[in-house]
């Protein structure tokens, strides 16, 4: 903390220099995901929500000056705006509304452990107490390799789904188990949202797997075989259709195609390296939501939905 001198004599490079490192304090404390258009905390990004709280707030430096007499009383001023604005945003996301549904769902499990401090988070209750600090996309990959990952509907309001709760509890427990540690709420919230096909994504977030590490994982041979005796059992009709509604329009025109990246370039007349984001995509979201044995009859029955839509 410096003197705020400057900022009370209304030096406006001061005053945001001191909102910017407040800004940053405070997402650093919240441990939120990054604001819309955004997939992390950049100096971008700060200097955007710099400018929500402002659209949100007002004059509230102004109000700060006025309010406060020292220079901590007015940066706890400040502070407390800009969290303000973030709890805000917070809740008016997807993934914000997953992590107080994620309290619910994990905390019936005895299997998961709750953690308050330093921030809000979770691990398995067999994993050391040690803070998880690693790359998201391996959590992911843990994750993507289950079977049978079967969620056919969601519910905004009211109790969640049998089948989308199991893929859930199953979900949340593979990225767990691969993080070895407690991981932050909004982290364990992006893996569930990016892997179970049920859950809502917030819409500017992207559903494509474009990063090389995921695509690996799509071959049969790489796949571990998840508890299937342990599932709801669900015709493959209802599998089919679970998956087709988890696949953007792109993703569905592709199915017929999926044995070669280059044929589902062409049927989508986009250049080949997008063609093969897209096959990438659709297999994971086939390949997790089958269990084996079964994908046959699935892809079967999602050919005929793709075909119906050339028809149309």
């Amino acid at each position: 903390m410096g003197d705020h001198a400057a900022i009370r004599a209304g030096e406006q490079r001061a005053q945001y220099k001191l909102l910017l490192r407040l800004t940053r304090q405070a997402v650093g404390r919240s441990g939120g995901p990054p604001m819309s258009g955004h997939v992390r905390w950049t100096d971008d990004a700060l200097n955007d929500l710099v400018g929500e709280v402002f659209a949100r707030k007002g004059q509230f430096v102004e109000a700060g000056l006025l309010q406060t007499t020292t220079d901590s009383k007015l940066e706890l001023y400040l502070l407390t705006a800009i969290e303000n604005v973030l709890r805000d945003m917070g809740r008016e996301t997807e993934r914000f509304r997953l992590m107080a549904r994620l309290e619910t769902i994990l905390g019936a499990e005895t299997e998961f452990f709750r953690h308050l401090r330093p921030y809000k988070a979770w691990r398995l209750r067999s994993a050391p107490v040690v803070a998880w600090q690693g790359d998201i996309g391996r959590l992911i990959i843990a994750a993507l390799r289950l079977r049978g990952v079967v969620a056919t509907t969601w519910n905004r309001s009211g109790p969640t789904p049998r089948s989308t709760r199991d893929a859930i509890v199953r979900v949340a427990e593979a990225a767990l188990d691969e993080a070895a540690g407690y991981v932050r709420d909004p982290d364990l919230a992006e893996v569930v949202q990016k892997c179970v096909p049920a859950v809502p994504l917030d819409p500017d977030e992207t559903e494509q797997p474009t990063d090389p590490r995921i695509v690996v994982i799509i071959g049969h041979s790489e796949a571990a075989p998840g508890p299937d005796d342990e599932l709801e059992v669900l015709p493959s009709d209802a599998i089919a259709d679970a998956i087709w509604h988890a696949m953007d329009a792109d993703e569905r025109r592709a199915v017929p195609h999926l044995a070669s990246d280059r044929a589902v370039a062409s049927a989508l007349g986009v250049p080949r390296r997008t063609g093969a984001a897209i096959a990438a995509s659709a297999k994971v979201k086939i390949l997790s939501g089958t269990a084996a044995g079964t994908e046959a009859d699935v892809v079967r029955d999602l050919c005929e939905r793709a075909k119906s839509m050339e028809d149309v």
